[in-house]
Protein backbone atom coordinates (compact mmCIF):
# COMPACT_ATOMS: atom_id res chain seq x y z
CA UNK A 1 0.00 0.00 0.00
CA UNK A 2 1.59 3.64 -1.13
CA UNK A 3 0.34 6.81 1.12
CA UNK A 4 0.79 9.55 -1.99
CA UNK A 5 4.41 8.59 -3.39
CA UNK A 6 5.71 7.02 -0.14
CA UNK A 7 5.49 3.11 0.79
CA UNK A 8 4.56 2.59 4.08
CA UNK A 9 8.10 1.69 4.93
CA UNK A 10 9.71 4.59 4.06
CA UNK A 11 6.94 6.87 6.02
CA UNK A 12 7.68 4.02 9.52
CA UNK A 13 11.81 4.62 8.80
CA UNK A 14 11.31 8.47 8.52
CA UNK A 15 9.40 8.99 11.92
CA UNK A 16 11.76 7.15 13.52
CA UNK A 17 14.63 8.86 12.39
CA UNK A 18 13.03 12.19 13.10
CA UNK A 19 12.29 10.47 16.86
CA UNK A 20 15.87 9.35 17.28
CA UNK A 21 16.66 13.32 15.89
CA UNK A 22 14.48 14.85 18.73
CA UNK A 23 16.18 12.05 21.53
CA UNK A 24 19.60 13.44 20.63
CA UNK A 25 18.33 17.30 20.60
CA UNK A 26 16.04 17.58 23.35
CA UNK A 27 19.30 15.21 25.21
CA UNK A 28 21.56 17.54 24.26
CA UNK A 29 19.53 20.98 25.28
CA UNK A 30 19.09 19.11 28.41
CA UNK A 31 22.32 18.74 29.32
CA UNK A 32 23.25 22.39 28.25
CA UNK A 33 20.33 23.35 30.38
CA UNK A 34 21.63 21.75 33.91
CA UNK A 35 24.49 22.69 33.06
CA UNK A 36 23.89 26.74 33.27
CA UNK A 37 22.00 25.87 36.23
CA UNK A 38 25.13 24.08 37.82
CA UNK A 39 27.16 27.26 36.23
CA UNK A 40 25.08 29.73 38.18
CA UNK A 41 25.30 27.83 41.65
CA UNK A 42 29.09 27.80 41.30
CA UNK A 43 29.31 31.57 40.27
CA UNK A 44 26.77 32.07 43.33
CA UNK A 45 28.60 30.11 46.00
CA UNK A 46 32.60 31.63 44.46
CA UNK A 47 30.98 35.26 45.05
CA UNK A 48 29.79 34.86 48.05
CA UNK A 49 32.75 33.66 49.23
CA UNK A 50 34.68 35.82 47.54
CA UNK A 51 32.67 38.67 49.89
CA UNK A 52 33.08 36.82 52.77
CA UNK A 53 36.58 36.71 52.63
CA UNK A 54 37.95 39.84 51.12
CA UNK A 55 35.38 42.31 52.88
CA UNK A 56 34.49 42.52 56.84
CA UNK A 57 31.71 44.75 55.69
CA UNK A 58 29.42 42.67 53.71
CA UNK A 59 26.49 44.30 52.38
CA UNK A 60 23.42 42.21 51.84
CA UNK A 61 22.21 44.14 49.29
CA UNK A 62 25.61 43.96 47.12
CA UNK A 63 25.37 39.86 47.40
CA UNK A 64 21.69 40.27 45.92
CA UNK A 65 23.11 42.15 43.40
CA UNK A 66 25.63 40.09 42.13
CA UNK A 67 23.43 36.57 42.63
CA UNK A 68 20.47 38.69 40.79
CA UNK A 69 23.12 39.71 37.45
CA UNK A 70 25.21 37.25 37.61
CA UNK A 71 23.20 33.88 38.75
CA UNK A 72 19.36 34.89 37.60
CA UNK A 73 20.78 35.95 33.83
CA UNK A 74 22.70 32.13 33.88
CA UNK A 75 19.69 30.74 35.52
CA UNK A 76 17.50 32.87 32.73
CA UNK A 77 19.56 31.10 29.62
CA UNK A 78 18.92 27.49 31.46
CA UNK A 79 15.41 28.24 31.10
CA UNK A 80 14.92 28.80 27.89
CA UNK A 81 17.14 25.84 27.00
CA UNK A 82 14.38 23.95 29.07
CA UNK A 83 11.75 25.75 27.26
CA UNK A 84 12.93 24.58 23.97
CA UNK A 85 13.57 21.20 25.52
CA UNK A 86 9.86 20.85 26.72
CA UNK A 87 8.95 22.10 22.93
CA UNK A 88 10.97 19.34 21.46
CA UNK A 89 9.08 17.11 23.86
CA UNK A 90 6.06 17.89 22.15
CA UNK A 91 7.29 17.55 19.04
CA UNK A 92 8.11 14.08 19.71
CA UNK A 93 4.85 13.40 21.47
CA UNK A 94 3.23 14.13 18.21
CA UNK A 95 5.54 12.20 16.45
CA UNK A 96 4.83 9.49 18.63
CA UNK A 97 1.29 9.50 18.18
CA UNK A 98 1.94 9.36 14.62
CA UNK A 99 3.75 6.46 14.43
CA UNK A 100 0.88 4.86 16.85
CA UNK A 101 -1.41 5.86 14.67
CA UNK A 102 0.56 4.53 11.70
CA UNK A 103 0.84 0.98 13.65
CA UNK A 104 -3.26 1.43 14.21
CA UNK A 105 -3.78 1.35 9.98
CA UNK A 106 -1.86 -1.40 9.83
CA UNK A 107 -3.16 -3.53 12.03
CA UNK A 108 -6.31 -2.41 10.48
CA UNK A 109 -4.89 -3.83 7.53
CA UNK A 110 -3.94 -6.86 7.80
CA UNK A 111 -7.02 -7.41 9.97
CA UNK A 112 -9.27 -6.52 6.68
CA UNK A 113 -6.77 -9.15 5.28
CA UNK A 114 -7.15 -11.54 7.38
CA UNK A 115 -10.19 -11.34 6.84
CA UNK A 116 -10.74 -11.11 3.95
CA UNK A 117 -8.62 -14.68 3.61
CA UNK A 118 -10.97 -15.87 5.85
CA UNK A 119 -14.20 -14.59 3.85
CA UNK A 120 -12.01 -16.44 0.33
CA UNK A 121 -11.77 -19.63 2.89
CA UNK A 122 -15.34 -20.02 3.48
CA UNK A 123 -16.57 -19.27 0.21
CA UNK A 124 -13.96 -22.30 -0.81
CA UNK A 125 -15.28 -24.10 2.18
CA UNK A 126 -18.89 -23.69 0.96
CA UNK A 127 -18.44 -25.26 -2.70
CA UNK A 128 -16.48 -27.90 -1.46
CA UNK A 129 -19.53 -28.46 0.93
CA UNK A 130 -22.01 -27.63 -1.69
CA UNK A 131 -20.08 -30.06 -4.12
CA UNK A 132 -19.99 -33.18 -1.73
CA UNK A 133 -23.50 -32.44 -1.51
CA UNK A 134 -23.82 -32.81 -5.00
CA UNK A 135 -21.92 -35.93 -5.51
CA UNK A 136 -23.51 -37.73 -2.36
CA UNK A 137 -26.96 -37.84 -4.45
CA UNK A 138 -25.77 -37.67 -7.83
CA UNK A 139 -23.65 -40.79 -7.46
CA UNK A 140 -26.02 -42.64 -5.33
CA UNK A 141 -28.30 -41.83 -8.34
CA UNK A 142 -26.05 -43.89 -10.47
CA UNK A 143 -25.21 -46.76 -8.01
CA UNK A 144 -28.97 -47.48 -8.52
CA UNK A 145 -29.29 -46.82 -12.05
CA UNK A 146 -26.63 -49.29 -12.61
CA UNK A 147 -28.76 -51.58 -10.26
CA UNK A 148 -31.14 -51.19 -12.54
CA UNK A 149 -28.89 -51.90 -15.29
CA UNK A 150 -28.06 -55.28 -13.73
CA UNK A 151 -31.61 -57.00 -13.61
CA UNK A 152 -32.70 -55.77 -17.45
CA UNK A 153 -33.50 -59.20 -18.95
CA UNK A 154 -34.50 -59.39 -22.58
CA UNK A 155 -35.75 -63.33 -23.35
CA UNK A 156 -35.68 -64.42 -27.04
CA UNK A 157 -36.41 -68.05 -28.69
CA UNK A 158 -32.86 -68.64 -28.94
CA UNK A 159 -30.75 -66.10 -26.65
CA UNK A 160 -31.06 -63.74 -23.80
CA UNK A 161 -29.81 -60.35 -23.60
CA UNK A 162 -28.96 -59.39 -19.98
CA UNK A 163 -27.47 -55.81 -18.52
CA UNK A 164 -26.56 -53.59 -20.93
CA UNK A 165 -26.62 -56.08 -23.36
CA UNK A 166 -30.49 -55.58 -23.21
CA UNK A 167 -30.52 -53.02 -25.45
CA UNK A 168 -29.11 -54.78 -28.42
CA UNK A 169 -31.90 -57.29 -27.98
CA UNK A 170 -34.69 -54.73 -27.58
CA UNK A 171 -33.40 -52.88 -30.42
CA UNK A 172 -33.94 -55.76 -32.91
CA UNK A 173 -37.09 -56.48 -31.73
CA UNK A 174 -37.68 -52.66 -32.46
CA UNK A 175 -36.17 -53.02 -35.78
CA UNK A 176 -38.39 -56.16 -37.15
CA UNK A 177 -41.62 -55.72 -35.00
CA UNK A 178 -44.63 -56.29 -37.72
CA UNK A 179 -47.34 -53.48 -36.42
CA UNK A 180 -44.83 -50.45 -37.65
CA UNK A 181 -41.86 -50.49 -40.31
CA UNK A 182 -39.74 -47.67 -39.04
CA UNK A 183 -37.36 -48.85 -41.70
CA UNK A 184 -39.62 -46.90 -44.67
CA UNK A 185 -38.35 -43.41 -46.78
CA UNK A 186 -40.91 -40.93 -45.56
CA UNK A 187 -42.41 -37.88 -47.47
CA UNK A 188 -42.98 -35.50 -44.71
CA UNK A 189 -42.32 -34.73 -41.31
CA UNK A 190 -45.61 -35.74 -40.05
CA UNK A 191 -45.28 -39.16 -41.64
CA UNK A 192 -42.19 -39.33 -39.89
CA UNK A 193 -43.26 -38.81 -36.45
CA UNK A 194 -46.12 -40.61 -36.64
CA UNK A 195 -44.52 -43.63 -38.10
CA UNK A 196 -41.82 -43.67 -35.33
CA UNK A 197 -44.30 -43.38 -32.61
CA UNK A 198 -46.65 -45.42 -33.71
CA UNK A 199 -43.60 -47.89 -33.93
CA UNK A 200 -41.66 -47.03 -30.63
CA UNK A 201 -45.41 -46.80 -28.67
CA UNK A 202 -45.57 -50.15 -29.59
CA UNK A 203 -42.71 -51.23 -28.46
CA UNK A 204 -42.33 -49.55 -25.36
CA UNK A 205 -45.71 -50.98 -23.80
CA UNK A 206 -44.87 -54.45 -24.73
CA UNK A 207 -41.42 -54.05 -22.82
CA UNK A 208 -42.25 -51.03 -20.59
CA UNK A 209 -41.88 -52.76 -17.28
CA UNK A 210 -37.78 -53.14 -17.96
CA UNK A 211 -37.45 -50.34 -20.30
CA UNK A 212 -39.28 -47.95 -18.75
CA UNK A 213 -37.97 -47.95 -15.50
CA UNK A 214 -34.40 -47.77 -17.01
CA UNK A 215 -35.02 -44.37 -18.84
CA UNK A 216 -37.26 -43.01 -16.16
CA UNK A 217 -34.00 -42.96 -13.83
CA UNK A 218 -31.95 -42.03 -16.57
CA UNK A 219 -33.45 -38.54 -16.96
CA UNK A 220 -33.99 -38.00 -13.39
CA UNK A 221 -30.25 -38.20 -13.18
CA UNK A 222 -29.50 -35.93 -16.07
CA UNK A 223 -32.58 -33.90 -14.57
CA UNK A 224 -31.00 -33.37 -11.22
CA UNK A 225 -27.81 -32.80 -12.93
CA UNK A 226 -29.70 -29.84 -14.86
CA UNK A 227 -31.21 -28.41 -12.07
CA UNK A 228 -28.82 -28.52 -9.48
CA UNK A 229 -27.81 -24.81 -8.14
CA UNK A 230 -24.99 -26.70 -5.71
CA UNK A 231 -22.57 -26.52 -8.78
CA UNK A 232 -21.89 -24.77 -12.20
CA UNK A 233 -22.83 -24.90 -15.58
CA UNK A 234 -19.05 -26.31 -16.20
CA UNK A 235 -19.97 -28.30 -13.64
CA UNK A 236 -22.77 -29.93 -15.01
CA UNK A 237 -21.36 -30.71 -18.36
CA UNK A 238 -18.69 -32.64 -16.62
CA UNK A 239 -20.95 -34.61 -14.79
CA UNK A 240 -23.38 -35.06 -17.53
CA UNK A 241 -20.81 -36.06 -19.50
CA UNK A 242 -19.74 -39.08 -16.89
CA UNK A 243 -22.90 -40.70 -17.52
CA UNK A 244 -22.77 -40.45 -20.87
CA UNK A 245 -19.58 -41.64 -21.20
CA UNK A 246 -21.28 -45.18 -19.61
CA UNK A 247 -23.88 -45.34 -22.50
CA UNK A 248 -23.66 -47.82 -25.00
CA UNK A 249 -23.96 -47.44 -29.06
CA UNK A 250 -27.59 -49.48 -28.47
CA UNK A 251 -28.56 -47.28 -25.22
CA UNK A 252 -28.06 -44.30 -27.37
CA UNK A 253 -30.30 -45.33 -30.23
CA UNK A 254 -33.11 -46.50 -28.17
CA UNK A 255 -32.77 -43.03 -25.76
CA UNK A 256 -32.93 -41.59 -29.54
CA UNK A 257 -36.46 -42.93 -30.51
CA UNK A 258 -37.64 -42.90 -26.28
CA UNK A 259 -36.64 -38.75 -26.36
CA UNK A 260 -39.19 -38.35 -29.62
CA UNK A 261 -41.76 -39.99 -28.12
CA UNK A 262 -44.70 -37.31 -27.09
CA UNK A 263 -44.85 -38.41 -23.07
CA UNK A 264 -41.93 -40.79 -22.82
CA UNK A 265 -38.79 -38.86 -23.53
CA UNK A 266 -40.06 -35.68 -25.39
CA UNK A 267 -39.90 -32.65 -24.48
CA UNK A 268 -38.19 -32.72 -21.50
CA UNK A 269 -35.82 -35.51 -22.17
CA UNK A 270 -35.27 -34.24 -25.88
CA UNK A 271 -33.85 -31.08 -24.29
CA UNK A 272 -31.46 -32.85 -22.17
CA UNK A 273 -29.96 -34.61 -24.69
CA UNK A 274 -29.76 -31.73 -26.97
CA UNK A 275 -28.45 -29.32 -24.13
CA UNK A 276 -25.93 -31.63 -22.70
CA UNK A 277 -24.97 -33.32 -26.22
CA UNK A 278 -25.53 -36.88 -25.24
CA UNK A 279 -26.03 -38.04 -28.31
CA UNK A 280 -22.45 -37.10 -29.53
CA UNK A 281 -21.21 -40.64 -29.78
CA UNK A 282 -24.27 -42.12 -32.03
CA UNK A 283 -23.37 -43.43 -35.26
CA UNK A 284 -26.54 -42.22 -37.37
CA UNK A 285 -25.97 -45.11 -39.58
CA UNK A 286 -27.06 -46.95 -37.19
CA UNK A 287 -30.27 -46.11 -36.58
CA UNK A 288 -33.39 -47.83 -38.41
CA UNK A 289 -33.60 -44.70 -41.17
CA UNK A 290 -30.98 -42.39 -41.71
CA UNK A 291 -33.77 -39.97 -42.32
CA UNK A 292 -34.41 -40.16 -38.50
CA UNK A 293 -31.38 -38.26 -37.41
CA UNK A 294 -32.27 -35.55 -39.69
CA UNK A 295 -35.76 -35.56 -38.28
CA UNK A 296 -34.50 -35.24 -34.96
CA UNK A 297 -32.68 -32.46 -35.53
CA UNK A 298 -35.06 -30.54 -37.63
CA UNK A 299 -37.18 -30.62 -34.12
CA UNK A 300 -36.43 -27.62 -31.92
CA UNK A 301 -37.19 -28.30 -28.05
CA UNK A 302 -37.71 -24.56 -26.04
CA UNK A 303 -36.13 -24.89 -22.51
CA UNK A 304 -39.61 -26.94 -20.18
CA UNK A 305 -37.24 -25.85 -16.79
CA UNK A 306 -37.31 -21.95 -17.42
CA UNK A 307 -39.67 -21.32 -15.08
CA UNK A 308 -38.86 -24.70 -12.20
CA UNK A 309 -37.95 -22.79 -9.33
Amino acid sequence: MNIGSVTETEEENRINQDIHTLDKRIKMFTVIGWSFIILGIILAVVGVIYQFNGNSNIRLSEIGDYIGGTVASTWSLAGLFFIYVAFLGQQKQMLLQKLDLYYNRLEITATRKELEGQKEQMIEQNKAIKLQRFENTFFHMLSLHNEIIDKLLFETEYINFEKREYFKGAFHELKNQKNADLTLDYTDDSTTWNAINDGYRYFFFEHHSMIGHYFRNLYHIFKYIHLSELISEVDKQFYASLVRAQLSSYELIMMFYNSLIDGLGFPKFKYLIDKYDLLQNLDEDTLLNSEHWHFYFRIKVENPYSDTN
